[in-house]
């Protein structure tokens, strides 16, 4: 999969055309989520059963990032299992 980036002449990378110089970049993308990321969501989910929490109460409850903790909301609500009212989470479908 690539990209294509156009920029006006004058920067250094890239091929010629016209007035902008081209540039193709791959980007990479994970075909499984990692074993951690699957263990940050477990636990989670874990604590949203327990009860309703806000993304700060499961950062401080869960002993994770904040970024950790907002990537796995994220994933738990695009799966259907989390979601979001008022900045308050809860677990779906348990």
């Amino acid at each position: 999969m690539g990209i294509e980036v156009k920029w006006p002449l004058g920067r250094s990378e890239g091929r010629r055309t016209g007035n902008t110089r081209q540039c193709t970049a791959s980007l990479s993308r994970r075909s499984r989520p990692s074993h951690t990321s699957k263990a940050r969501r477990r636990k989670l989910l874990e604590l949203l059963r327990e009860s309703t929490a806000s993304a700060d109460e499961l950062v401080r409850r869960a002993g994770l990032d904040a970024g950790e903790v907002a990537r796995a909301l994220v994933e738990l609500e695009l799966a259907g299992l989390a979601a979001a009212a008022d900045g308050v989470y809860r677990a779906v479908g348990v």
